[in-house]
């Protein structure tokens, strides 16, 4: 059988990879010893069938997936190099979305599924202004409603009727009051029987004669491992916090890149990408991150630059051509200069439009500071 790379990608709340399967055999674990200069660490040998690296929103769900699908025939096997799993989506407290009520963004589209995944994949492009894989979110969006069918039907009765009973309209719910994605995820996993490995980095891909990869190994805390797999998926996030990946396929990058732009979530390093193109796999250089300008104290007062910047609409946005580059009636054309060289840019307006925008501001009329760049 070939074995493959899979790489998880996770786009968004309410966006679930659905590839995956895998097994730990307990009668399938050898170890020995491997000298690291000084430091003598124990490698363990594991047969699974299915291998997760990355214990992230799309590595738990990827993993429920497979163990779903396998039930008792096999085991999944997550490895997460923090302490905890659930990465970015650990900010995410409504993780489900109810059958027929639709997804979280953009317009009210009432219970059409077509309609809200149209609306949902119109919110995403225009956010990332089409620098994006727009075949890859239209997958993702048009699965949505139907990977939130399968998460439901993957719950315990009780939880099902928790859920169910707490709708009072359409949107997204949570099983437990306040309950973080990652945490009802792992919670998942564990009940389908997932096995999970925490502060345990990926550290290479195996593969066999003809290149087909055939495990990976990794580093935990006291020892190592060396992991067999059927198959293996990769969904270890992006590289935001790899300066050298950052350098090499987000074009605008420049060294003032961290001191002007505002990281909301984990400063992942690429390590996923890294394995997977060290094993031979191609690299898809589609890279767009949501951004903002970083929130300097004193740029949030009422009549700041900043403040003023976010108003949006009521300006003109040109770049150091004197090209416009945005649509400015958008709440989310504020992070279009993050895609410019140098980000250089400049708001053209008048006295009028100036008074009417700090005179909206003192009144309290003018919308708040906007999120910051999504981390990955």
């Amino acid at each position: 059988m070939m074995k493959r790379i899979i790489v998880g990608l996770l786009l968004g709340a309410g966006l679930f990879s659905t590839a995956g399967i895998l097994l730990t055999e307990t009668n399938g674990f050898s170890a020995s010893t491997e000298n690291k200069g000084t430091v003598v660490r124990t490698v363990e040998n594991l047969k699974v069938d299915i291998l997760v690296i990355g214990g992230g929103g799309g590595g738990l769900a990827a993993a429920a997936a497979a163990k779903g699908r396998l039930k008792d025939s096999g085991s999944v096997l997550i490895i997460e190099k923090r302490s905890v799993t659930g990465g970015n989506s650990s900010n995410w407290t409504v993780p489900i979305s109810v059958p027929n009520t639709g997804m979280p963004g953009g317009q009210d589209t009432g219970v059409d599924p077509q309609a809200t995944a149209d609306s949902q994949f119109k919110t995403i492009i225009d956010w990332n202004h089409w620098r994006v894989d727009a075949l890859l979110v239209r997958r993702l969006t048009s699965a949505s409603q139907d990977n939130a069918d399968w998460l439901l039907g993957l719950l315990s009765e009780k939880e099902r009727e928790k859920l169910l009973s707490s709708i009072s309209g359409p949107g997204y719910r949570s099983v437990e009051d306040s309950e973080p994605y990652s945490a009802f995820m792992t919670r998942l996993c564990r009940n389908l029987g997932v096995e999970i490995l925490t502060d345990t980095k990926g550290t290479q891909l195996l593969t066999d004669e003809t290149g087909a990869v055939t495990g990976a190994m990794a580093e935990g805390k006291d020892k190592d491992y060396k992991i067999e797999a059927d198959a293996v998926i990769i969904a270890t996030g992006g590289f935001i916090g790899n300066p050298e990946l950052m350098k090499k396929y987000y074009h605008p990058y420049d060294d003032d890149f961290y001191n002007e732009v505002y990281i909301v979530g984990n400063m992942y390093t690429g390590d996923g990408i890294l394995m997977a193109a060290e094993a031979g796999a191609s690299v898809d250089a589609t890279v767009s991150f949501e951004s903002c300008m970083k929130p300097i104290p004193w740029e949030v007062a009422p009549g700041s630059l900043r403040r003023f910047i976010e108003r949006g609409g009521e300006y003109i946005l040109v770049d150091a051509r004197g090209l416009r580059f945005a649509d400015e009636s958008a709440s989310h054309a504020h992070n279009a200069r993050h895609q410019l060289i140098g980000r250089i840019h400049y708001l053209v307006f008048d006295e009028n439009i100036k008074d009417h925008i700090i005179n909206k501001q003192a009144s309290g009329s003018a919308g708040g500071p906007m999120a910051g760049v999504a981390g990955g």
